[in-house]
């Protein structure tokens, strides 16, 4: 079974940005969680554009790519 492994840090910011979404607007944390599961099986389905890792791949950041661009590459050396 191919999975999907979120390294801590973006485990962390996967459950904040839920948390903000949930704040900002009820239920709207749910789509959001939705929205990264079916971008989750995406990335499955095409893992030659993402870190493989076994049967899967691994997450290192979730969060919008314009707000911080590339600062979660250091996160990749080494893993």
């Amino acid at each position: 079974m191919k999975r999907a492994r979120f390294v801590t840090e973006a485990r962390q910011e996967f459950l904040a940005e839920v948390a903000y979404y949930n704040e900002a607007q009820p239920g709207l944390g749910d789509r959001f969680t939705k929205a990264v599961e079916e971008a989750t099986v995406r990335a499955l389905t095409f893992p030659l554009f993402y870190r493989q890792e076994g049967e899967g791949i691994v997450v290192f950041a979730a969060s919008h790519n314009s707000r911080k661009p590339r600062y979660w590459v250091g996160r990749t050396r080494g893993r």
